[in-house]
């Protein structure tokens, strides 16, 4: 069997319109197709969106996140993500125990966006 280019992925983003969408193929569309090669989530869209505001929504959760890496207010800790403050996270299903910090760069800084449709 072919392994595909996305076996093993934990993470797809899938920024164009109409990716969660089912049509006679696919149910829930590339989404669905996504899921079911067992990549373990998919961010997709349900309609047609812009392009101007899909730039902008994941440009700014990208300078979000990194920005809260680097002040330290996100941190893995007991197997969960958690925000500044929050009692209980985002849960893990395998990491080591503890409290980590990703402030370093080397943690957040190789992510960028390529392409400018302005």
């Amino acid at each position: 069997m072919t392994q595909l280019p996305w076996e093993g992925m934990d993470l797809l983003v899938l920024n164009a319109c109409r990716t969660a969408v089912e049509d006679k193929g696919a149910e829930m569309g590339f989404a669905g197709v996504a899921a079911k090669a067992d990549i373990k989530s998919v961010l997709a869209s349900l309609w047609s969106v812009g392009d101007e505001s899909t730039l902008a929504l994941m440009a700014t959760a990208l300078q979000g996140a990194q920005v809260a890496l680097l002040r330290q207010q996100i941190t893995l800790r007991d197997g969960e993500w958690r925000r500044q403050g929050q009692q209980r996270g985002l849960p893990l299903p395998s990491s080591s125990g503890g409290e980590q910090y990703f402030s370093h760069p080397h943690n957040w800084a190789a992510f960028t966006l390529v392409g400018n449709p302005w």
